[in-house]
């Protein structure tokens, strides 16, 4: 079959027929591959062949503008009759995690009504204990990327499971409301109500030794919450690659919105001294690491996001260059910005997921809660 044929044969595979057999399958994931050129673990629409690009937004599940791996099978597979039908398409913690024997899982439950849920929706945080923990413990808490799910996000983050409370927070659609995402929830308020009930609920978890983690939207919403929340409500707060966008961050000045995120109408002196590990990869293609605009949002470079939350944190000098940086290890160069707790750890080759050097930015962040130099 002449190659051409052969792929739009299987583009219309990908966006029309139901579901395909094992072969069929592995086809897909190879298309997939093919098409990813940056190797980050998404498409976006002009990686796509032109063929196809009008049934983009169809496959997009989310409308994140980009289609994941799963969403992209998920238009070959059939789905089992047992399948949950949550309206968020989550599964529970129980099903997620049976196989750990390490920790009790559990979930808290915080409704909210707001314009797109006028009758009310519960919004979910799976919660995961070690059994045999004595005392307080420390409390870490993820933010997973759009499209994600908070059940994977704990399933990637296991090793801090034996040590730390750690809650796995579900976005609303499967997003973080920043700016133009499909979720409009009150994310801010959801956060603080959270707080409320790990305090009342789990009396195991320490309220002064809170980190945050969050990767892509998961990230930009650390963004938000840091700009926008003056009392203190986290120790550590490590960012994965997502800077400040152009509403967040303009003419000198933070921003936030007074009702909704389509508009960011008033300006924020953020609260100082916090600790902020700030994680990009240079040849990430969905926020790009120079800055600029990809789809729909414009973004401030990496290392501009790094100066200006600085000088937000106590510096009063120019911006430094990465020449100034310590070498972590081969590909990852960390720049502390002096006086304060802010850094930025540039990972050079590697892509919006860090792929190949994701696993050391994982070993760079373990290292950091235990409040160790790396």
């Amino acid at each position: 079959m002449h190659y051409n044929c052969y792929i739009i044969t299987l583009l219309c595979l990908l966006f029309v027929t139901p579901p395909a057999a094992s072969g069929q399958e592995s086809e897909h994931r190879n298309l997939f591959r093919n098409w990813d050129r940056n190797r980050d673990g998404f498409l976006v629409r002009p990686e796509v062949p032109k063929e196809m690009r009008a049934a983009f937004s169809e496959v997009d599940k989310n409308g994140d503008g980009r289609v994941s791996l799963e969403e992209h099978m998920r238009l070959v597979r059939p789905k089992p009759n047992n399948a949950p039908s949550d309206k968020q398409g989550e599964s529970s913690p129980q099903a997620g995690l049976s196989h750990w024997k390490h920790a009790d899982t559990s979930e808290l439950i915080i409704r909210q009504t707001w314009p797109q849920e006028p009758d009310g929706f519960d919004r979910t945080a799976f919660v995961s204990q070690p059994k045999h923990a004595k005392g307080k413990l420390p409390i870490v808490i993820f933010f997973h990327g759009a499209g994600g799910n908070a059940v994977g996000a704990m399933r990637q983050w296991e090793s801090l499971t034996y040590d730390h409370v750690v809650i796995s927070a579900q976005g609303y659609r499967k997003t973080w409301n920043i700016y133009g995402e499909p979720s409009k929830a009150p994310d801010v308020e959801f956060f603080q109500r959270l707080l409320k009930e790990v305090e009342k609920q789990i009396p195991t978890a320490d309220l002064k030794d809170v980190s945050l983690i969050g990767f892509s939207n998961g990230s930009g919403f650390i963004h938000r919450l840091l700009i926008e929340i003056d009392e203190p409500f986290s120790k550590r707060n490590f960012l994965l690659g997502s800077s400040l966008i152009e509403q967040q961050y303009h003419n000198g000045s933070f921003w936030k919105p007074t009702q909704d995120t389509d508009r960011y109408d008033q300006k924020v002196k953020p609260t100082s001294g916090r600790m902020l590990a700030y994680f990009h990869g240079t040849q990430d293609r969905v926020v790009p690491y120079n800055g600029g605009k990809r789809g729909r949002f414009p973004h401030l470079s990496a290392q501009e996001t790094t100066y200006v939350w600085a000088k937000a944190n106590g510096y009063s000098g120019k911006a430094l260059d990465m020449k100034d940086g310590r070498k972590i290890d081969r590909a990852i160069t960390a720049l502390n910005y002096p006086g304060t707790q802010v850094t930025h750890y540039q990972v050079v080759g590697g892509g919006h997921g860090f792929d190949p050097y994701n696993r050391s930015v994982r070993q760079i962040i373990q290292t950091l809660l235990k409040d160790q130099k790396p």
